[in-house]
């Protein structure tokens, strides 16, 4: 099967745009953080203000990925920010951390569902929101005239405060893994498999749909695997120190092309004080963490790390393969109608190989 000519399906306009981002960021997190951050910071004013600070934080993170979104025009988010920039292990660490129906079937398709479940997951916050005022109205609340009494004064734990406020404002990034999917694309494992990363199977499409449909049920057995614990306080944790981790390098990478290629043209550039400070800002959240609860899921980060490290150098750096590769590739193709694409998106790497 060689279906050359395959493209990434581009059905994504600004309305479809706006409800990824959107649909995203307003998920389970805006209902299930605010008790882990009122947790962590002991006062209701103290959790005022690192509300304020998450969107702050995603306000200029946002400003620094529309850089490099505009910049760098090809899938996978942090990953292709970090192998433009950065070393390429770095950027393979990426997707080793961050690697399902519906996405499968169309990419427009599923912009309207998600467009569908965006005016629902805002009504739900709106009748919310309401009955607060309602409440207030007859009277019933409590004035809080010591907001900040019994606050937290720990960095270490207001860092953990954050990790739960910035899972409810996470998606703000959704669009750039989708950029070359949009009219002029989301996929992680789809943009590291295209470079080599992962299996190239991984970022075979669909012969009639043109969607990657194999990265996607692989990201959904991973994501399976990741709710077994069952844990969310943990699961927060866990994605919010190996996020901020990318995150943070991403930044980095901004700062070093605005060095290694500051003649290149950008559409968008944003303060250069802006991708500094977000990577002072996310070595706090990933640090600080660490050093007041060192615990487990810190630990199994750190060993994915060098699980990472060495199935990179194995697999990427020296290139060895499997002797079923070939045959496996094929089977996949057949079972599940993918096929390469020859899109092949701009290139802005080729100082960065490792």
């Amino acid at each position: 099967m060689t279906a050359d000519t395959v493209p990434p399906e581009r059905k994504l306009g600004l309305l479809k745009g706006i409800s990824m981002i959107v649909g995203i960021m307003i998920g389970s997190g805006i209902f299930i953080s605010p008790k882990g951050v009122l947790e962590a910071s002991k006062s209701v004013g103290l959790t005022m203000i690192v509300w304020l600070g998450c969107g702050v934080i995603t306000m200029l993170s946002s400003l620094s990925y529309v850089e490099l979104g505009t910049f760098i025009t090809k899938s996978g988010g942090e990953f292709a920010y970090i192998l433009n920039g950065l070393p390429a292990v770095l950027a393979f660490l990426c997707s080793w951390f961050l690697i399902t129906a519906i996405n499968c079937y169309s990419t427009d398709f599923a912009a309207n569902i998600q467009v569908a479940f965006t005016v629902a997951k805002i009504t739900a916050l709106l009748i919310i929101i309401i009955g607060g005022f309602v409440m207030m109205g007859k009277g019933e609340f409590y004035d809080l005239p010591e907001g900040f009494t019994g606050s937290e004064t720990s960095g270490s734990v207001i860092a953990l405060a954050f990790y739960d406020g910035l899972w409810a404002f996470d998606g703000w990034n959704s669009l750039n893994y989708a950029i070359e999917e949009l009219k002029n694309p989301y996929r992680l494992t789809y943009a590291a498999a295209r470079e080599g990363h992962l299996p190239q199977v991984l970022s075979y499409l669909h012969i009639r749909t043109k969607t990657p449909v194999i990265s996607l049920i692989f990201s959904a057995i991973i994501a399976l695997i990741m709710i077994i614990p069952g844990e969310i306080s943990s699961l927060i944790d866990f994605f919010s120190f190996t996020a901020w981790l990318f995150y943070g390098l991403a930044f980095l990478s901004l700062i070093v092309m605005r060095f290694t290629k500051k003649d290149e043209p950008r559409p968008f550039k944003v303060f250069i004080l802006v991708p500094i400070v977000m990577l002072i800002i996310s070595v706090y959240l990933v640090v600080a963490p660490i050093v007041q609860n060192p615990d487990l899921g810190f630990l199994y980060a750190f060993l994915l790390i060098i699980g990472g490290l060495i199935f990179y150098f194995i697999f990427v750096h020296f290139k060895v393969q499997l002797p079923c590769m070939e045959a496996f590739t094929e089977f996949i193709q057949k079972f599940a109608c993918v096929a390469p694409s020859k899109y092949k998106p701009p290139d802005h790497s080729e100082n960065n190989k490792l």
